[in-house]
């Protein structure tokens, strides 16, 4: 990969992640406003799918572990 594609390619996923923050920012904000609340566990979890470190369906699979009954 040449130096030119490789910032390219850096950059967005800079960009993807960032998106995917503010993502995770707004619906912890939505929540608070509807009057729930988004846990420590289930924040570190959205932060991991924002990061890129895991997809979005294991995202879900694991938040909704966590609420399982």
């Amino acid at each position: 990969m040449n130096p030119v594609t490789k910032l390219l390619s850096q950059t967005a996923s800079q960009d993807e992640q960032r998106r995917r923050a503010e993502a995770v920012r707004a619906g912890i904000a939505s929540a608070r406003i509807e009057g729930g609340n988004v846990g420590p566990e289930a924040q570190a979890i959205m932060n991991e799918w924002a990061q890129g470190l895991i997809d979005e369906n294991t995202m879900i699979a694991r938040v909704d572990a966590l609420h399982a009954t």
